[in-house]
């Protein structure tokens, strides 16, 4: 287990950074949006726009968890047991540890 920690560390940090990158990009949008819907003095539209961003953001956060969840457990089998169970070819998570 402490061989393959750190490779559970750096998965972790790759698929927030990504996850990070992707929010920062959807902020973004949220703002060019935004910024078109205020002129328009219609409070139905930007309450609409907030929403759909908030939706937005809050189903990006879940899917991210998730995916890091499953990162987590699929390294943690392979240490304990030397398999990554069957959703995953053995030779990717295999190749995805470095030797120390």
């Amino acid at each position: 287990m402490k061989k393959t920690w750190g490779e559970q560390i750096a998965g972790n940090l790759g698929i927030g950074a990504a996850f990070t990158l992707l929010f920062l990009g959807v902020m973004a949008l949220f703002v060019g949006v935004l910024a078109l819907a205020i002129p328009t003095n219609s409070a139905p539209l930007i309450i609409g726009v907030v929403a759909v961003f908030v939706l937005a953001g809050v189903l990006m956060s879940l899917v991210g968890s998730t995916l890091s969840a499953i990162y987590t457990a699929a390294v943690y089998r392979y240490a304990t047991e030397g398999d990554a169970g069957g959703m995953f070819d053995a030779a990717l998570v295999r190749d995805a540890f470095r030797p120390q």
